[in-house]
């Protein structure tokens, strides 16, 4: 927002008109995907500002108001699967390295930057697989493939 010097109490009148745009241009799901991206990353309201949005959203006309809902509920729900799954990813991560810690000691920096590496499927099979480990060596040998 700064950097496109929009005045603060503009900001949500801004990012509804971004809105508006979309409902009335009609573009394919793909394109329009990309244009609410734009928005979304570079519109970000507080919540001040997503009331004001909000409160012009409510007063629009049915068929706009109707085509903004369903891009933004879109927006929200691409962006809540994404946070869960980065959840997912560090949880997996900070278990699988609390275990290993337990039971090797401390790990070198290397080691854990190769485990953040990981998908969090590999992470929770190593997880999975932890009483099976005798040494760093053999954790060595899971992540040589991955590395």
């Amino acid at each position: 927002m700064a950097r496109m010097r929009i005045a603060p109490a503009d900001r949500a009148r801004v990012k509804w008109e971004g809105y508006r745009m979309m409902a009335t241009l009609r573009l394919d799901p793909r394109r329009a995907q990309r244009v609410i991206a734009f928005v979304e990353g570079y519109l970000r309201l507080d919540r001040h500002e997503q009331r004001t949005f909000d409160e012009v959203l409510e007063a629009s006309s049915p068929p706009v108001k109707e085509v903004v809902m369903e891009y933004a509920s879109q927006w929200f729900e691409k962006g809540e699967r994404r946070g869960l799954e980065i959840g997912r990813q560090e949880t997996a991560l900070d278990l699988l390295q609390r275990l290993l810690t337990r039971r090797f000691g401390d790990l070198p920096g290397a080691r854990r930057e190769a485990l953040a590496a990981l998908s969090v499927e590999t992470v929770e099979a190593i997880a999975e697989a932890i009483f099976e480990l005798t040494s760093l060596d053999d954790l060595d040998r899971w992540l040589s493939p991955h590395v």
